[in-house]
């Protein structure tokens, strides 16, 4: 968990971590519905992730140093204070939707999945190809999660399992990781959901896969 406030700084932390992992964008602002109890998830996902999947808070920064004259602080990871900033946010959200020709952000809380693959023949540090978009509040309204804490702890132990899986593959035989697949182990580990996973994938108002380049 990172409240790493643009794309290059994402890039530099990305280039001092090992291994193939899931990079994971969190959109959530404090204005948002419900966005406290979320907020107060921070420092568990921080040791939750570990190495399995890097998450990095949209608009966050440790200390903003007067660079944004919105900037508030919000409880950060081990008792410390951060700084969220709505122009930050925004500035962020333009970067990535220069950069992802099909994506726009929503206004709500939502999630980006793509791959840390620099240690991946043609792979990067941000690998944005076949990157993945899940609206989260639309998916708790549909009933497709049954809600954030729950729906983050199975996207973490997915990200888990994908991540322990190519550790024990051959380096020349690896493949990117999947940001699909991670999202489908995900969802079907609720057990209680109304649709079947194939019509929850397809319904693009909640999931979409997109191809970009890298």
């Amino acid at each position: 968990m990172y409240p790493v406030n643009n794309i290059d700084g994402i890039k530099d932390q990305e280039s001092q971590l090992e291994g193939s992992h899931a990079i994971i964008l969190l959109f959530v602002k404090p204005s948002d519905d419900n966005a406290d109890s979320i907020i107060k998830k921070f420092n568990y996902l921080h040791y939750k992730s570990k190495q399995y999947c890097s998450i990095y808070l949209i608009g966050y920064s440790q200390y903003f140093y007067e660079k944004y004259t919105d900037a508030e602080d919000v409880p950060g990871v081990d008792k410390t204070t951060w700084q969220y900033s709505d122009q930050c946010f925004i500035e962020v959200c333009e970067q990535l939707e220069k950069r992802l020709k099909n994506w726009t952000y929503s206004g709500e809380p939502e999630m980006i999945i793509l791959q840390n693959s620099s240690t991946l023949s043609g792979g990067s540090i941000m690998d944005f190809r076949n990157y993945n978009y899940i609206d989260i509040n639309y998916g708790i309204s549909k009933g497709y999660i049954d809600s954030f804490p729950r729906f983050m702890e199975r996207i973490i132990n997915a990200c888990r399992s994908e991540t322990e899986a190519q550790a024990v593959v051959n380096q020349a035989n690896r493949k990117r990781l999947s940001g699909r697949r991670i999202i489908e182990k995900a969802i079907a580990a609720d057990t209680k959901l109304p649709s079947p996973i194939k019509d929850i994938i397809n319904d693009k108002w909640f999931f979409k896969s997109y191809k970009a380049a890298a």
